[in-house]
Parts: C-alpha cells; structure tokens; sequence
C-alpha cells in the first residue's frame, strides 16, 4: 500500500494480520484505505481499514453478505458493498453500506 524509494523494488510489504485472500482495495488518501476479502463456506466476511497507510489494519466483519462482488468508498466514512447474501434461505444481490468509516456495515 505504500510506496518506499529506499527499497530496490519500491514496494514495502504491510502485513494485515488475516489469512483470507484479499479481493478489492480501495484508497482513499495516502493514510486511509480498506480492502474487501474473499470468504469461503463458514467464513466471516472482513473490511479491513487502516488510517495509517497500512501500518495496522482494522479487521470489520460483514454480516449480511456471503460474498463482494464490488465496493465503492466515496470517503474516509462512507462506503458502498455490493454481493451476494442470503435472505430467507436463498441468495439474492445485496447492497450494504457504513457511514462510520466501516466499523458497522447494517
């Protein structure tokens, strides 16, 4: 997530401390940023955000949705889900949003 000249590669590695893939990034400024994951069978979906430029990552479950199959964050508090969830036993397209800078997703 962020860039170090004083690397070879100019790339520096920022752990996020989960092990599950990660689907979507999206940054927002140089400090703020949040990444969708991907959630297998039993997983909990994450947002992670960090404020910090991916120094610590913030892990945020997503109730509602079994799958992202896209974001859209306008701001540092306000972001958009789009996936798939499961309402009264059956899939169905969902769209979530937060509006606290994704500590809840309703």
């Amino acid at each position: 997530m962020r860039y170090n000249s004083v690397y070879d590669t100019g790339w520096v590695i920022l752990p996020t401390g989960i092990d599950s893939k990660l689907k979507y990034l999206s940054l927002v400024s140089e400090s703020v940023g949040f990444i969708a994951t991907e959630c297998f069978g039993g997983d909990t979906l994450l947002m992670l955000s960090t404020t910090n430029g991916g120094t610590n990552w913030r892990k945020n479950p997503v109730t509602g949705l079994v799958e992202v199959n896209d974001f859209l964050i306008v701001d540092k508090n306000t972001g958009f889900l789009a996936g798939k969830g499961l309402v009264n036993g059956a899939y169905a397209g969902e769209l979530i949003f937060t509006n606290d800078g994704g500590l809840n997703w309703p």
